[in-house]
Protein backbone atom coordinates (compact mmCIF):
# COMPACT_ATOMS: atom_id res chain seq x y z
CA UNK A 1 0.00 0.00 0.00
CA UNK A 2 2.84 2.40 0.82
CA UNK A 3 4.51 1.71 -2.51
CA UNK A 4 1.25 2.56 -4.28
CA UNK A 5 1.11 6.02 -2.72
CA UNK A 6 4.82 6.60 -3.30
CA UNK A 7 4.36 5.69 -6.98
CA UNK A 8 1.56 8.24 -7.19
CA UNK A 9 3.74 10.81 -5.47
CA UNK A 10 6.70 10.20 -7.79
CA UNK A 11 4.61 10.26 -10.97
CA UNK A 12 5.02 6.56 -11.77
CA UNK A 13 1.25 6.13 -11.68
CA UNK A 14 -0.19 8.48 -14.32
CA UNK A 15 -3.09 10.82 -13.82
CA UNK A 16 -2.26 12.14 -10.36
CA UNK A 17 -1.58 15.81 -9.72
CA UNK A 18 0.95 16.53 -6.96
CA UNK A 19 0.97 19.88 -5.17
CA UNK A 20 3.51 20.56 -2.36
CA UNK A 21 2.01 21.87 0.88
CA UNK A 22 3.62 24.22 3.37
CA UNK A 23 5.36 22.79 6.42
CA UNK A 24 8.28 23.47 8.74
CA UNK A 25 10.00 20.11 9.20
CA UNK A 26 8.08 17.52 7.17
CA UNK A 27 7.25 17.27 3.47
CA UNK A 28 3.55 17.15 2.65
CA UNK A 29 1.73 16.92 -0.67
CA UNK A 30 -1.82 17.10 -1.94
CA UNK A 31 -2.47 14.28 -4.42
CA UNK A 32 -5.53 14.50 -6.61
CA UNK A 33 -7.05 12.60 -9.52
CA UNK A 34 -10.57 13.47 -10.52
CA UNK A 35 -12.60 13.55 -7.30
CA UNK A 36 -9.98 11.56 -5.36
CA UNK A 37 -7.87 13.65 -3.00
CA UNK A 38 -5.46 12.78 -0.22
CA UNK A 39 -2.62 14.34 1.74
CA UNK A 40 0.71 12.49 1.89
CA UNK A 41 3.15 13.38 4.67
CA UNK A 42 6.79 12.25 4.59
CA UNK A 43 8.84 12.77 7.79
CA UNK A 44 11.50 15.44 7.69
CA UNK A 45 15.17 14.52 8.13
CA UNK A 46 16.24 14.06 11.73
CA UNK A 47 12.72 14.05 13.19
CA UNK A 48 13.16 10.44 14.27
CA UNK A 49 15.49 11.76 16.99
CA UNK A 50 12.59 13.15 19.01
CA UNK A 51 9.28 11.99 17.47
CA UNK A 52 7.68 8.59 18.06
CA UNK A 53 5.91 8.01 14.76
CA UNK A 54 4.04 4.91 15.93
CA UNK A 55 2.62 6.82 18.89
CA UNK A 56 1.62 9.56 16.45
CA UNK A 57 -0.29 7.07 14.27
CA UNK A 58 -2.11 5.64 17.28
CA UNK A 59 -3.04 9.05 18.66
CA UNK A 60 -4.12 10.39 15.27
CA UNK A 61 -6.36 7.35 14.80
CA UNK A 62 -7.98 7.96 18.19
CA UNK A 63 -8.54 11.62 17.33
CA UNK A 64 -10.06 10.60 13.99
CA UNK A 65 -12.48 8.29 15.82
CA UNK A 66 -13.50 11.29 17.91
CA UNK A 67 -14.14 13.30 14.75
CA UNK A 68 -11.35 15.73 15.63
CA UNK A 69 -8.73 14.65 13.04
CA UNK A 70 -9.03 13.70 9.35
CA UNK A 71 -9.35 9.92 8.79
CA UNK A 72 -6.17 7.99 8.03
CA UNK A 73 -5.95 6.22 4.67
CA UNK A 74 -2.48 4.75 5.21
CA UNK A 75 -0.88 4.46 8.64
CA UNK A 76 2.85 4.04 8.05
CA UNK A 77 5.61 5.77 10.06
CA UNK A 78 7.42 6.65 6.84
CA UNK A 79 4.37 7.67 4.79
CA UNK A 80 1.20 8.96 6.44
CA UNK A 81 -1.78 9.41 4.11
CA UNK A 82 -4.95 11.15 5.31
CA UNK A 83 -8.20 12.14 3.69
CA UNK A 84 -8.20 15.64 2.28
CA UNK A 85 -10.75 17.85 4.04
CA UNK A 86 -12.67 19.50 1.22
CA UNK A 87 -13.21 23.23 1.43
CA UNK A 88 -11.26 23.62 4.66
CA UNK A 89 -8.79 26.39 5.37
CA UNK A 90 -6.16 26.62 8.08
CA UNK A 91 -6.76 29.23 10.74
CA UNK A 92 -4.41 32.14 11.40
CA UNK A 93 -3.87 34.40 14.40
CA UNK A 94 -6.20 36.87 12.70
CA UNK A 95 -8.96 34.22 12.67
CA UNK A 96 -9.13 34.47 16.45
CA UNK A 97 -10.35 38.05 16.27
CA UNK A 98 -13.71 36.37 15.67
CA UNK A 99 -14.96 35.38 19.15
CA UNK A 100 -16.87 32.42 17.70
CA UNK A 101 -13.57 30.93 16.50
CA UNK A 102 -12.14 31.21 20.02
CA UNK A 103 -15.26 29.46 21.33
CA UNK A 104 -15.17 26.68 18.75
CA UNK A 105 -11.48 25.95 19.32
CA UNK A 106 -11.95 25.96 23.10
CA UNK A 107 -14.78 23.45 22.82
CA UNK A 108 -12.76 21.22 20.48
CA UNK A 109 -9.83 21.09 22.92
CA UNK A 110 -12.27 20.29 25.73
CA UNK A 111 -13.69 17.39 23.68
CA UNK A 112 -10.21 15.99 23.18
CA UNK A 113 -9.06 16.47 26.77
CA UNK A 114 -12.25 15.03 28.30
CA UNK A 115 -12.65 12.15 25.86
CA UNK A 116 -11.22 9.65 28.33
CA UNK A 117 -9.26 8.04 25.48
CA UNK A 118 -5.74 6.72 25.96
CA UNK A 119 -2.93 8.36 24.02
CA UNK A 120 0.51 6.84 23.69
CA UNK A 121 3.52 8.78 24.96
CA UNK A 122 3.94 11.39 27.67
CA UNK A 123 4.98 14.97 27.05
CA UNK A 124 6.97 16.14 30.07
CA UNK A 125 8.04 19.74 29.73
CA UNK A 126 11.44 19.86 31.38
CA UNK A 127 12.69 16.48 30.11
CA UNK A 128 11.66 17.58 26.62
CA UNK A 129 13.51 20.88 26.92
CA UNK A 130 16.60 19.05 28.13
CA UNK A 131 16.31 16.56 25.26
CA UNK A 132 16.18 19.37 22.72
CA UNK A 133 19.11 21.16 24.34
CA UNK A 134 21.10 17.94 24.27
CA UNK A 135 20.37 17.50 20.56
CA UNK A 136 21.21 21.15 19.89
CA UNK A 137 24.64 20.99 21.52
CA UNK A 138 26.61 24.15 20.75
CA UNK A 139 23.69 25.53 18.74
CA UNK A 140 21.90 26.28 22.03
CA UNK A 141 22.96 29.80 22.92
CA UNK A 142 24.30 30.72 26.37
CA UNK A 143 21.24 32.94 26.84
CA UNK A 144 18.93 29.98 26.19
CA UNK A 145 20.80 27.77 28.63
CA UNK A 146 20.69 30.49 31.28
CA UNK A 147 16.92 30.72 30.89
CA UNK A 148 16.66 26.95 31.30
CA UNK A 149 18.47 27.29 34.63
CA UNK A 150 16.26 30.23 35.70
CA UNK A 151 13.15 28.14 35.02
CA UNK A 152 14.24 25.27 37.28
CA UNK A 153 12.00 26.26 40.25
CA UNK A 154 8.98 25.62 38.04
CA UNK A 155 10.00 21.98 37.63
CA UNK A 156 9.74 21.35 41.36
CA UNK A 157 6.50 23.32 41.63
CA UNK A 158 4.82 21.36 38.83
CA UNK A 159 5.95 18.08 40.40
CA UNK A 160 4.63 19.14 43.80
CA UNK A 161 1.21 20.07 42.40
CA UNK A 162 0.38 17.47 39.74
CA UNK A 163 -2.88 17.36 37.81
CA UNK A 164 -4.53 14.61 35.77
CA UNK A 165 -2.99 14.16 32.35
CA UNK A 166 -5.20 14.03 29.27
CA UNK A 167 -4.84 13.23 25.55
CA UNK A 168 -3.25 16.36 24.10
CA UNK A 169 -2.24 17.67 20.71
CA UNK A 170 0.86 19.57 21.95
CA UNK A 171 1.23 21.71 18.79
CA UNK A 172 -2.09 23.60 18.49
CA UNK A 173 -0.86 26.41 16.27
CA UNK A 174 -3.62 28.16 14.29
CA UNK A 175 -2.51 26.60 10.99
CA UNK A 176 -3.09 23.13 12.44
CA UNK A 177 -6.80 23.88 12.79
CA UNK A 178 -8.75 23.33 9.57
CA UNK A 179 -12.17 24.95 9.39
CA UNK A 180 -14.61 24.13 6.61
CA UNK A 181 -18.07 22.84 5.74
CA UNK A 182 -17.49 19.65 7.76
CA UNK A 183 -16.56 21.60 10.89
CA UNK A 184 -13.26 22.03 12.70
CA UNK A 185 -10.37 19.53 12.51
CA UNK A 186 -6.90 19.34 14.03
CA UNK A 187 -4.01 18.05 11.91
CA UNK A 188 -0.32 17.26 12.54
CA UNK A 189 -0.43 14.94 15.55
CA UNK A 190 3.27 14.09 15.55
CA UNK A 191 3.92 15.59 19.00
CA UNK A 192 0.66 14.37 20.53
CA UNK A 193 0.81 12.57 23.86
CA UNK A 194 -0.63 12.50 27.33
CA UNK A 195 0.00 15.82 29.02
CA UNK A 196 -1.62 18.27 31.37
CA UNK A 197 -4.34 20.44 29.80
CA UNK A 198 -2.47 23.71 30.30
CA UNK A 199 0.03 22.85 27.54
CA UNK A 200 -2.51 22.93 24.69
CA UNK A 201 -4.30 26.00 26.02
CA UNK A 202 -1.09 27.95 26.60
CA UNK A 203 0.39 26.81 23.29
CA UNK A 204 -2.67 28.06 21.45
CA UNK A 205 -2.58 31.35 23.36
CA UNK A 206 1.03 31.91 22.27
CA UNK A 207 0.70 30.93 18.62
CA UNK A 208 -2.67 32.68 18.11
CA UNK A 209 -1.38 35.75 20.01
CA UNK A 210 -4.39 35.82 22.28
CA UNK A 211 -4.65 38.81 24.56
CA UNK A 212 -5.88 38.57 28.14
CA UNK A 213 -9.56 38.98 27.21
CA UNK A 214 -9.27 36.32 24.51
CA UNK A 215 -7.56 33.93 26.93
CA UNK A 216 -10.44 34.41 29.35
CA UNK A 217 -12.92 33.68 26.59
CA UNK A 218 -10.97 30.55 25.61
CA UNK A 219 -11.27 29.28 29.17
CA UNK A 220 -14.97 30.15 29.19
CA UNK A 221 -15.48 27.94 26.14
CA UNK A 222 -13.24 25.22 27.56
CA UNK A 223 -15.25 25.36 30.81
CA UNK A 224 -12.84 23.69 33.25
CA UNK A 225 -14.18 22.46 36.62
CA UNK A 226 -11.45 24.40 38.47
CA UNK A 227 -11.01 27.52 36.40
CA UNK A 228 -8.80 29.48 38.79
CA UNK A 229 -6.26 26.69 39.13
CA UNK A 230 -6.12 26.00 35.38
CA UNK A 231 -5.83 29.70 34.54
CA UNK A 232 -2.77 29.98 36.78
CA UNK A 233 -1.15 26.95 35.15
CA UNK A 234 -1.88 28.31 31.68
CA UNK A 235 -0.08 31.55 32.52
CA UNK A 236 2.94 29.61 33.79
CA UNK A 237 2.96 27.40 30.70
CA UNK A 238 2.81 30.50 28.49
CA UNK A 239 6.24 31.38 29.87
CA UNK A 240 7.66 27.88 29.80
CA UNK A 241 6.52 27.00 26.29
CA UNK A 242 8.65 29.81 24.90
CA UNK A 243 11.56 27.89 26.41
CA UNK A 244 10.35 24.68 24.73
CA UNK A 245 10.03 26.44 21.36
CA UNK A 246 13.48 28.01 21.57
CA UNK A 247 15.05 24.67 22.50
CA UNK A 248 13.19 22.88 19.69
CA UNK A 249 14.35 25.43 17.13
CA UNK A 250 17.95 25.14 18.32
CA UNK A 251 17.75 21.35 17.89
CA UNK A 252 16.48 21.79 14.31
CA UNK A 253 19.60 23.75 13.35
CA UNK A 254 21.71 20.59 13.58
CA UNK A 255 19.90 18.69 10.80
CA UNK A 256 18.05 21.38 8.84
CA UNK A 257 18.85 21.95 5.18
CA UNK A 258 18.41 25.69 5.79
CA UNK A 259 19.62 26.16 9.40
CA UNK A 260 19.66 29.96 9.47
CA UNK A 261 15.87 30.18 9.67
CA UNK A 262 15.80 27.90 12.71
CA UNK A 263 18.69 29.76 14.30
CA UNK A 264 16.72 32.98 13.94
CA UNK A 265 13.63 31.29 15.37
CA UNK A 266 15.59 30.03 18.38
CA UNK A 267 16.89 33.55 19.03
CA UNK A 268 13.41 35.02 18.64
CA UNK A 269 11.80 32.64 21.13
CA UNK A 270 14.71 33.09 23.54
CA UNK A 271 14.20 36.85 23.43
CA UNK A 272 10.46 36.41 24.03
CA UNK A 273 11.10 34.02 26.92
CA UNK A 274 13.56 36.33 28.66
CA UNK A 275 11.07 38.76 30.25
CA UNK A 276 8.61 35.95 31.00
CA UNK A 277 11.07 33.72 32.88
CA UNK A 278 13.68 36.19 34.12
CA UNK A 279 11.13 38.89 34.93
CA UNK A 280 9.54 39.69 38.27
CA UNK A 281 6.23 37.99 37.47
CA UNK A 282 7.69 34.49 37.09
CA UNK A 283 8.31 33.84 40.78
CA UNK A 284 4.71 34.56 41.82
CA UNK A 285 3.43 32.36 38.96
CA UNK A 286 5.49 29.47 40.27
CA UNK A 287 4.58 30.14 43.91
CA UNK A 288 0.89 30.38 43.03
CA UNK A 289 0.55 26.83 41.74
CA UNK A 290 -1.80 24.61 43.66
Amino acid sequence: MKSLWLDRLSGKEPGWTVVPLAGLTNRSFLLSRGEERAVVRLPGPGTERYIDRRAELHNHAVAAELGIAPPILLADPDCLVTRYVEGAQGLSPESFRDPTVVDEVGRLLARLHRSGRAFQGRMELFPKVDQYLGLAGDEASPALRRLRDRAEPARAALAAHPVAWVPSHIDPSPANFLKGPEGLFLIDWEYSALCEPAWDLAGLAIEARLDEAQRRRLLDAYAPPDRESLAARVELFRALLHLVAASWAAAQVVTAEAPDGYRHLADEYTARAEPLIAGAAFGPLVAGLR
